[in-house]
């Protein structure tokens, strides 16, 4: 039987603790095959504290992104430019050989991903695009049995349906696991990843999400971090100075004031003999004071109060410096929200809104994008080739070596002027271009051109080169002298 599990993870025997610990001169292949350090992720009792802020550790950080990514008005633009983008890629399913058999499972492969999910792929895409703002997201795979649209109940539980009845395995869904239900990881000794402890509090249910059968999606990895990192983490210093300078602007626009408030009060009103009556005028001054506003019920009313003398005891005016302002917010508020898209990389936003720019700095930009969309998707398309393919494979017995892959399409659309110069160019220089021809035409969103119509084209081209072969042969034979035309030569 399993050991228990301790303080999060799978404690270790005395002998391995001592083999993991000794000196070891003369390295043998057991030694070679044991695992002696650890990943030094900070953990305790399955929780991550790798973050050195508080606020951005645990459930705390993933209800402060969630902030972010709805409240700031550049961080929700960044994302939804990153998920649309993605989400506009075209996939594919890439045989592992030339064989039919190949094709077939390549076949197999993409019926089930494209077609026989429980969700469309674009919306799966969108909801594995949650590791951006979060750094993770965690998927369980469930699996089925294709038997049709009407499958039979499996232990009194009604299974999955499918559009395909050839009884083999496949995924029926690729269910999101929310990043606010972690309630704790599970790691083995050397800090590598057993599971997620799932609750949901909404639901009242707690679940166990062995590795095996779920999918980690994350933005990067150090010391095998499940939580990765936010793409969001560099931004938070800038959103918090922005929340903050905009907060500070929309206070002075709705007091449209040119200064502080400030309040003459009689002096009576501050001093320690002050009566009951004296201080809840004072305390009464103060809330006026604090709630000035210059909104659609603006006005202030004072009491005319003068001392023996005539002179004015209580009155109001604002405490201004009598020029302009030392900070120009909207300055401040702009450098942040570009920061912001910096750490992003998709400054390429603002590009046009300071009417300054040129064409190669666009373009050099969006390349700094499409390389950040590309290893994205990449990360993606890795998961998918490394845990769910070789899973289903195992499950349903099919060869290895016939094992298809998941691919993706070009992240950004190629320019057709610079294309058409180029293969115009390839020609010019006598570089063969017809077996490019389907490469060229899916650059250029064209559809592809019949293998049969390629094979009748290169049968016409080769008897057109025979035929001209046979005329050349048959000129030449024609212009040619015959040798026993000539005169013959006298003997004297």
């Amino acid at each position: 039987m399993a050991e228990p599990y301790q303080n999060g993870q799978t404690p270790r025997s005395a002998v391995e603790q001592v083999a993991a610990t000794q000196v070891v001169t003369d390295l043998d292949l057991r030694d070679m095959m044991l695992e002696r350090g650890s990943t030094g992720l900070h953990r305790a009792g399955g929780f991550v504290r790798e973050e050195i802020l508080t606020e951005l550790s645990g459930l705390q950080g993933v209800r402060k992104y969630r902030e972010m990514w709805e409240n700031s008005a550049v961080v929700g633009a960044c994302l939804f430019a990153l998920d649309m983008l993605i989400r506009k890629i075209t996939w594919r399913v890439e045989p592992a050989d030339g064989s039919q058999e190949a094709a077939k499972y390549a076949e197999w492969v993409d019926g089930m991903l494209f077609q026989d999910l429980d969700m469309s792929w674009s919306l799966l895409l969108s909801e594995i695009l949650t590791f951006l703002p979060f750094g993770f997201s965690y998927f369980e795979m469930v699996l089925k049995r294709r038997l049709g649209p009407d499958p039979p109940l499996l232990n009194g539980q009604r299974q999955l349906p499918s559009q395909y009845s050839d009884g083999t395995i496949a995924l029926g869904k690729v269910a999101q696991r929310a990043q606010d239900t972690v309630l704790r990881w599970e790691f083995d000794p050397t800090g590598s990843l057993l599971g997620m402890h799932q609750l949901d509090p909404w639901m009242g249910r707690q679940a166990y999400l062995p590795y095996e059968k779920c999918l980690l999606f994350r933005t990067k990895s150090w010391k095998e971090n499940p939580e990765g990192k936010s793409i969001l983490r560099n931004a938070y210093r800038a959103y918090y100075m922005l929340t903050h300078l905009e907060n500070i602007e929309g206070i002075g626009a709705e007091r449209d004031l040119a200064g502080l408030p400030l309040f003459y009060v009689p002096a009576q009103w501050m001093s320690a003999l002050a009566t009951p009556a004296d201080l809840a005028q004072l305390d009464m001054i103060k809330r006026v004071g604090r709630n000035i506003r210059n909104d659609e019920q603006a006005c202030l009313v004072l009491p005319t109060i003068v001392d023996q003398n005539g002179t004015q005891l209580l009155k109001f005016e604002l405490a201004s410096s009598g020029g302009r302002r030392a900070f120009d917010t909207n300055t401040l508020i702009q450098r942040y929200e570009l920061r912001i898209a910096q750490s992003m990389l998709c400054d390429v936003i603002f590009l046009g809104h300071e009417s300054v720019g040129s064409f190669a700095l666009a373009s050099s930009k969006t390349n700094t994008m499409s390389m950040g969309l590309s290893g994205h998707v990449d990360g993606i398309e890795d998961v998918f080739n490394r845990r769910a393919l070789p899973l289903l494979w195992t499950l349903n017995a099919f060869p290895a070596a016939k094992r298809p892959c998941l691919r993706h399409g070009d992240v950004e659309s190629v320019d057709l002027r610079e294309l058409g110069e180029f293969v115009k160019d390839l020609a010019q220089a006598s570089f063969e271009t017809r077996d490019l021809d389907n490469h060229v035409r899916t650059l250029a969103g064209f559809p592809e051109r019949d293998e049969a119509y390629l094979a009748a084209q290169d049968r016409k081209e080769q008897a057109e080169e025979r035929r001209q072969l046979q005329q050349q042969q048959a000129l030449q034979a024609t212009t040619r002298e015959p040798t026993d035309a000539r005169p013959p030569v006298s003997a004297g």
